[in-house]
């Protein structure tokens, strides 16, 4: 049975298939879920007051004589409710052309709002116009959901997990799970290390592939993308290897944000600079006490949420020991050049208001001493 009952919340995969067989919507992964039992729900501890994730086993659909793990997700909470608010389809029941056209306009629609730099002339190509009602419903909710329009939109950029399918307002998304990088062993020159020991080598080595992924955002993407309160938990594993923004719903791009962003703004401390509709803060210029705002700071955000705890690290006789995250007690011969460029890192947008090429010069730093790091273990 599709229904999952946990800490009194549940996952409404039965209304789901309900609505599916009613034709109220549609999609490519309603049969294999709904008819097939292709799809086994495993485990639903990811669901919340805001969004449902859980877990499920794939098999021979996500790939082809294989079942994988992966997740199926909504933010879509009180489905009725929306179902209530989206019109049928008005248009000709005798044209695909136009009904393709008008979903095509649905999607531009919603994508604009996330992705406002984004200039479409035209759209997937959708379901028979049989369906065009249910098709014209799981469209709107899909469009609703910034994580699924992020992911299909740059599906071949290799930045955010692959979406399998959808039905309804539920979509199947790759499985990329945080990496317990204390455990991971880089290579057979590190197999000789202790425990401790090994334990920073694994987590140098994520550090250095997590800024390798944030160089990858800066080339491939049309726009700077801002992850704001990014933590571990954003950064996946797929089972190709690569890492991926996971977890994206407090992820937007520049042009998105620039209007919103508080410029000029009185303030007295870092809080009221926040943007106005995410919780992304800026910072206050107490020498004007006004607020400002570089654009591209996802380095800061990684430094202060990934790889250490800021609120631990202001006083600068604090030793890393015990109050890092990612890059917590680092081996003595890098720990001082690790946190001097840690802490400058932290407050990158400070320093880049006099020093416009501060960015590049703390990433190589910082790679330099991890580089260091693991060349010293290694021998």
């Amino acid at each position: 049975m599709f229904v999952c009952v946990c800490l009194l919340l549940y996952v409404p995969l039965v209304p789901q298939c309900q609505l599916y067989k009613s034709g109220v919507v549609t999609g490519d992964l309603c049969f294999p879920l709904c008819d097939q039992g292709l799809i086994q729900l495993t485990d639903c501890s990811g669901l919340s007051f805001q969004k449902k994730v859980v877990k499920v086993n794939c098999t021979d659909v996500c790939q082809d004589e294989l079942t994988v793990t992966a997740f199926l997700k909504t933010d879509v909470i009180n489905v009725t409710k929306i179902l209530h608010e989206i019109p049928n389809w008005r248009g000709t029941r005798d044209s695909t052309d136009d009904f393709q056209q008008a979903v095509s306009q649905l999607i531009v629609k919603y994508v604009k709002q996330y992705l406002s730099f984004l200039s479409f002339n035209e759209g997937e190509a959708f379901l028979q116009l049989e369906e065009a009602d249910a098709t014209w419903r799981s469209v709107s909710l899909l469009m609703r959901q910034s994580e699924y329009v992020l992911a299909k939109v740059f599906e071949d950029r290799k930045v955010f997990p692959r979406v399998y399918g959808s039905c309804g307002h539920f979509y199947l998304q790759e499985s990329c799970p945080p990496p317990k990088w204390s455990k991971v062993i880089p290579g057979p020159e590190f197999e000789h290390l202790e425990e401790r020991e090994a334990s920073w080598v694994g987590r140098a080595y994520g550090a250095l592939r997590t800024l390798q992924f944030l160089q990858h955002l800066e080339t491939t993407l049309p726009d700077h993308l801002i992850g704001c309160d990014l933590k571990p938990s954003n950064f996946g594993m797929c089972p190709d290897g690569a890492l991926r923004m996971i977890d994206i719903n407090n992820v937007y791009f520049n042009s998105s944000m620039t209007p919103h962003i508080r410029r000029n703004v009185p303030c007295t401390e870092d809080r009221q600079c926040v943007y106005m509709w995410v919780m992304c803060e800026g910072k206050c210029d107490v020498s004007t006490g006004t607020c400002y705002m570089e654009n591209n700071i996802n380095l800061e955000f990684t430094c202060r949420g990934v790889f250490m705890d800021i609120e631990n690290m202001k006083n600068p006789q604090t030793s890393l020991d015990g109050h890092g995250r990612l890059l917590k007690d680092p081996p003595p011969a890098v720990a001082s050049d690790l946190y001097r460029v840690l802490n400058e890192c932290a407050s990158l947008t400070e320093i880049l208001a006099h020093e416009p090429g501060a960015r590049q010069r703390v990433m190589e730093q910082l790679m330099s001493v991890l580089q260091q790091s693991l060349d010293q273990a290694s021998r």
